[in-house]
């Protein structure tokens, strides 16, 4: 039984730490806001945990995604414990302005990042793929890895919230 026991911790601790082999060069590193303008009306509040999660704004299934992500933090009551920050990057696209944009009902602040300068700034192409960052108050990368897009991660991504 206590052999069973040791084995489950090891998988699980494997499962949560994964991300920081693969990108091991990102663990603790400093995020730059610089790309953020004024005109955004984004603030920080300071000492919460920051979502940060970048969409291509010409990808239909990634703005698809955003919806699925207001749903998410409205069942885990996130919008008054961390800070959001969705940035679309790239072209708008007529989708996405129906959809997200210009949608009223959509609540989530967007910051519309044509450059890609978040991306590029903070040296972070190869892992596009993830969409999803949790960083601390400060920038420090804790977490890299999409609930939305891998169910997998989400006891993981809720843990490091919680911490």
């Amino acid at each position: 039984m206590n052999r069973f026991l040791i084995l489950i911790l090891i998988i699980f601790t494997q499962c949560d730490t994964k991300w920081e082999s693969k990108y091991s060069d990102l663990h603790n590193k400093q995020l730059e806001f610089s790309f953020i303008n004024e005109s955004d009306k984004f603030e920080l509040d300071s000492g919460k945990k920051i979502i940060i999660n970048v969409v291509t704004a010409s990808c239909i299934s990634c703005v698809e995604e955003l919806q699925y992500w207001e749903k998410f933090i409205e069942q885990h009551d996130l919008k008054e414990k961390v800070n959001l920050l969705f940035v679309a990057q790239g072209k708008r696209t007529f989708y996405f302005n129906k959809k997200i944009y210009l949608n009223s009902d959509f609540t989530i602040p967007i910051i519309y990042d044509p450059d890609s300068s978040f991306i590029k700034n903070n040296q972070m192409e190869l892992l596009f793929s993830e969409h999803t960052v949790v960083s601390d108050s400060s920038g420090s990368i804790l977490y890299l890895g999409s609930p939305i897009l891998y169910p997998s991660k989400k006891k993981s991504f809720l843990q490091i919230l919680s911490q």
